[in-house]
């Protein structure tokens, strides 16, 4: 190994060591991930092709077990002489063919196998009749459903009632009213009502004779069976309880409603009150948080304009920044700020509100008169003050207020606390 391999050897140890191998790991990861999904990626195709190729060969088994029974029922047909059994059998798997979806895949033409198979029932229905009812049945069943495969719905129908007038069978009934609907489908579950009326029992009264009607768009001339009358007296009692119970939930959902209406109302006038305490809170606990009086907030106080009226600050004795001063709100109320240890500059103040609550005020690192100040209120926001040039006494501050506004304090003659400041 020649010294440039031993360097390209050692230059990822010595980089490792160096940077705490990250770039390292990062990139073995990104590595790691992708072979993961590389490996993922051909697992799904393995398994797409393994799917495949199970389909196809399922589908060769289908038509080769369609084509061995077609020519078995085939050669039945030749000679006149179709057995039910052996069309059932062939018409079964025309309708698997369906179900599975080889129709669709080109191995098998299910169009042709669908008319093979619809000649074939019918040869076999036309022949004997079976000895078995329930074969011919089944045949005529398996006939209707091929007849829906093959879009020829009405005929499908058709022999529905026929089965119906045969035996009034209520699952052959459900059948035939859920085939798509088209006036001839209409026509025949009007026809089939009444044949198979007798056999519902009195708890599906009520259900049967409205999916009657529901073929008729409601015209109730348009049914007749014995006793029909009745069934429509038993009708009209759910009808009237449904259209009671729907008027008993319009009103209370009408109540609900509102009653949200009155707790949303509810709910912003409280929001509403909420932002303009914290509005006149901020006003009253921030120093020199308005228009001064007489151009000295730091001897007179102050005024603030809120939404529902002024906010009248006054200093205690004349010194706010050591005795504090007391806010006066629209309604009468007021708030009372002390100072820290007589240091409201230094120590900060603390503001009590009539509702119990305070706000606390305090210097950043201990000195407002250069750092500004930050005063927290009780729902949590905050006002931060600054000083302009680090330099509150002499060239003033501005006010951030928790609301996104500004109060900017200009010192009268580069005098605060002699001159007071104009604040606005």
């Amino acid at each position: 190994m020649g010294v440039s391999d031993r360097r390209l050897l050692l230059y990822p140890l010595a980089m490792c060591l160096l940077g705490g191998c990250t770039w390292l790991a990062q990139a073995l990861d990104a590595d790691e991930r992708a072979l993961q999904q590389q490996a993922q990626h051909q697992r799904a195709q393995k398994l797409a092709e393994q799917h495949r190729r199970e389909v196809a060969s399922e589908d060769e088994r289908l038509a080769a077990k369609l084509e061995q029974q077609r020519a078995l029922v085939g050669a039945q047909y030749e000679a006149g002489a179709v057995e039910v059994e052996a069309a059932l059998q062939y018409a079964e798997l025309v309708e698997r063919v369906h179900q599975v979806g080889a129709s669709n895949r080109g191995l098998i033409d299910g169009a042709f196998h669908r008319q093979q198979a619809l000649e074939f029932l019918t040869a076999a229905n036309a022949g004997e009749s079976p000895e078995d009812a329930v074969a011919r049945s089944q045949l005529l069943q398996v006939q209707t459903r091929l007849l829906v495969l093959d879009g020829q719905v009405d005929r499908a129908a058709q022999l529905y009632v026929g089965m119906l007038e045969v035996h009034p069978d209520l699952q052959v009934f459900r059948r035939l009213y859920e085939l798509p609907p088209t006036s001839a489908t209409d026509a025949a579950v009007v026809a089939a009502c009444r044949i198979a009326r007798p056999a519902v029992l009195a708890s599906d009264v009520v259900r049967f004779v409205e999916d009657c009607l529901a073929r008729t768009q409601g015209d109730r001339s348009a049914l007749s069976w014995p006793g029909i009358e009745a069934d429509y007296a038993k009708l009209d009692v759910v009808l009237t309880q449904r259209a009671l119970e729907r008027d008993r939930q319009e009103k209370q959902r009408a109540r609900e409603a509102a009653q949200r209406a009155v707790e949303e109302a509810k709910r912003e006038a409280e929001e509403k009150k909420l932002a303009q305490m914290r509005d006149r809170y901020a006003y009253a606990a921030v120093f020199a948080a308005g228009r001064c009086e007489f151009g000295d907030c730091v001897h007179r106080g102050w005024t603030a304009r809120t939404p529902d009226g002024d906010v009248r600050v006054r200093c205690e004795f004349g010194e706010c920044l050591t005795r504090g001063w007391e806010a006066r709100f629209p309604d009468g109320t007021t708030a009372q700020t002390r100072c820290e240890f007589s240091e409201c500059m230094t120590r900060g103040w603390e503001t009590r509100f009539p509702d119990g609550t305070t706000a606390r005020t305090r210097c950043e690192f201990g000195e407002c008169a250069t750092r500004g100040w930050e005063t927290r209120l009780p729902d949590g926001t905050t006002a931060r003050t600054r000083c302009e040039f680090s330099e509150c006494y002499t060239r003033g501050w501005e006010t951030r207020m928790p609301d996104g506004s500004s109060i900017r304090c200009r010192c009268n003659f580069g005098e605060c606390l002699e001159r007071g400041a104009d604040c606005g």
